[in-house]
């Protein structure tokens, strides 16, 4: 049964040899997802680490892989390369939190220093004193805290930077895609052994004393459909309409979490729009932090967006356009928006089930984020018509 595979991967290194220069090897993946090098005389080698050349013309080196690399749902293959640059960006994570706990650490040391000069102040005041010495009581405990807190992003950060140079990277996602596959596994067999839709499987209430009233959690109020644009489109000439965007996911790296105070590092507003007979998805990233373009990189042209919806079904869009963000200097915010145009043969597909999460590619790797608004597509295509 392997005979057929060897003379098909065989075909498909010689067809590869006549585009290679001299005596320079063609860098691949074999069916196994393994990286190696195929020279211009036919011999094929593992990729040993030597520096490649990346998409956006970088030079990057990581350890060789020799395995299986779990394919993502939706028919989306990744390979080393693209791994990499998520380990590299989770690196880059660490890294900041490590910085970031390392500055609130100094800001408590100063607090701390500061109310200890004031002890001379106070002098044989009494009242004074006992509040000064709660004060450092509270000083010293926020400095404990830091200290701890820096030692432990201090520790993630290392061990970060270990999987990017020692490799692992590959292994540590194969564990995690097999764990949300079980998980998504489990859940569509609670609904399968339902044998109910998402909606009815939450609970009408069962307060006697509010039998008149709609259940909202069931019957959610039809919202109202607000335009946000509605006129000439310049470019196709033709009536444009853009939705009001709304909220669509959140993201925070639990270790930047306790440095971003209330807000998000990555905030998603999402709108659908009509020009003539076509519709399109745009997205709106905003991120909190300014290293985000280093962590990230941008959405290149006719890059994936990958919606999962509730039902099990995968939609694949590709980004019509490049985005390398903007950064605003008053808010301090990153900001990207890519707009996905929409063929009208899936537009019944999205409308059919609701939205479970959306994995969109960056030029630094893919990550997944859970919507907030599930019902989003059925209730913005309403509002356009669809």
């Amino acid at each position: 049964m392997q005979k057929p595979r060897i003379l098909h991967f065989l075909l498909v290194t010689v067809l590869l040899i006549p585009l290679v220069g001299a005596a320079q090897p063609v860098i691949t993946t074999n069916e196994k997802g393994e990286k190696i090098k195929v020279y211009p005389d036919g011999h094929m080698e593992y990729f040993n680490g030597d520096p490649i050349e990346t998409a956006d013309g970088q030079q990057a080196t990581y350890p060789i892989f020799k395995g299986y690399i779990e394919p993502l749902d939706g028919a989306i293959n990744v390979n080393q390369e693209d791994l990499y640059h998520i380990a590299q960006r989770r690196a880059q994570l660490s890294n900041t939190a490590a910085e970031l706990a390392a500055q609130r650490v100094q800001e408590a040391e100063d607090n701390l220093s500061r109310l200890q000069a004031r002890w001379s102040e106070v002098g044989d005041n009494e009242h004074q004193r006992n509040i000064l010495q709660k004060q450092l009581a509270a000083a010293q405990r926020t400095l404990n805290i830091s200290r701890e807190q820096w030692r432990e992003s201090q520790s993630t950060a290392v061990t970060d930077q270990e999987l990017v140079a020692k490799g692992g990277f590959v292994e540590a996602f194969n564990r995690n895609r097999n764990e949300s596959r079980r998980s998504a596994n489990r859940s569509a067999a609670i609904r399968a052994a339902a044998d109910a839709s998402y909606a009815s499987l939450i609970p009408l209430t069962d307060n006697s004393a509010a039998t008149s009233f709609e259940d909202v959690l069931r019957r959610p109020p039809r919202r109202v459909c607000q335009l946000a644009f509605e006129g000439q489109d310049e470019e196709m000439n033709q009536l444009r309409r853009d939705l009001v965007p709304e909220p669509l996911f959140s993201y925070t790296d639990e270790r930047l979490r306790p440095y971003l105070q209330d807000r998000e590092y990555l905030r998603c507003e999402a709108y659908l729009s009509s020009v003539g007979g076509y519709r399109y998805l745009t997205l709106d990233f905003t991120f909190a932090y300014p290293n985000a373009r280093e962590a990230y990189g941008f959405i290149d042209h006719r890059s994936i967006l990958t919606l999962k919806m509730l039902n099990g079904e995968f939609v694949n869009l590709q980004a019509g356009t490049l985005d390398r963000g903007v950064y605003d200097t008053v808010k301090q915010e990153l900001r990207y928006s890519v707009y996905y145009p929409i063929d009208r043969s899936i537009i019944g597909t999205l409308k059919a089930s609701e939205l479970d999460l959306v994995r969109v590619f960056w030029s630094n790797g893919f990550e997944e984020y859970p919507v907030r608004q599930m019902d989003f597509f059925q209730r913005q295509f309403a509002c356009l018509g669809d």
